[in-house]
């Protein structure tokens, strides 16, 4: 899978407006636990708000920020998704296998009867809904 990025300033501009939430929700977070006194978080908001009305009024100075942020998180986010594909399929998919293997279980009808003349099976019938159209 490649990465496709959206090179617009409309992008640039919502990229921008997204990470500034995070700081501006730890600002509020630090200064409600009282370890930011009030005057640091009207400073920590001013940098915010100038933040947002730069990539607003010059959207281009945040093109760089974004494909560096996009860029990271695609492959972050490709790096987390094979660890938890590979989470998910050795914690319930594998032991599911074994379970149904101890059972004796075949739901694939991939075992061979030796005394079998044939492994054709009948079409099931079918419904009023296999031919709807």
């Amino acid at each position: 899978m490649r990465l496709k990025l959206k090179e617009s300033p409309r992008e640039w501009q919502k990229f921008a407006a997204v990470m500034c939430v995070f700081p501006a929700a730890l600002g509020l977070f630090l200064a409600r636990k009282g370890w930011m006194p009030r005057e640091g978080l009207i400073a920590f908001g001013s940098v915010v708000a100038l933040i947002l009305l730069g990539a607003w009024l010059k959207p281009g100075w945040f093109r760089g920020f974004y494909r560096a942020g996009m860029t990271v998180s695609f492959h972050v986010g490709q790096c987390v998704g094979r660890v938890m594909l590979t989470l998910l399929f050795l914690l319930f998919v594998t032991p599911f296998g074994w379970i149904l293997r101890l059972a004796g279980k075949d739901l694939l009808q991939l075992r061979r009867d030796p005394q079998a003349q044939t492994y054709w099976q009948k079409p099931r019938d079918s419904g009023s809904l296999d031919s709807m159209y």
